[in-house]
């Protein structure tokens, strides 16, 4: 381990979640395309006003779990003091966070400038 080396929170670009509905979400394709064509959405967290926007890179396709379970992936920034978090890209979509499970499938670091 190279001690002169930034901290691996500082390392950290982005991350990727796997959404499964637990519960049917009626047009869930609808909410989603909507939050897309969005072009600023405004949130506040601890105080301080921001557009979850640009943390959101890209939402994944629906797709059909063996279960018959509604699913997709949320890429999201994870830079520090610009976060993108899952909670709150569901309650963008009017979805209770109670009705979602939610597994964070990667980590992606930045890549290394030489």
């Amino acid at each position: 381990i190279d001690l002169q080396e930034p901290k691996l929170p500082n390392l950290v670009h982005s991350s990727v979640y796997e959404l499964t509905m637990l519960v049917p979400i009626p047009d869930l394709q609808q909410r989603i395309s909507d939050l897309q064509e969005k072009k600023v959405i405004l949130r506040e967290r601890r105080g301080k006003k921001y557009d979850l926007k640009p943390l959101i890179h890209d939402i994944g396709e629906i797709r059909i779990t063996s279960a018959g379970e509604e699913q997709f992936s949320l890429h999201l920034a994870s830079l520090t003091g610009a976060t993108g978090r899952p909670d709150e890209v569901l309650d963008q979509l009017n979805i209770s966070f109670a009705d979602v499970r939610i597994c964070r499938k990667q980590i992606i670091l930045k890549s290394k400038s030489k």
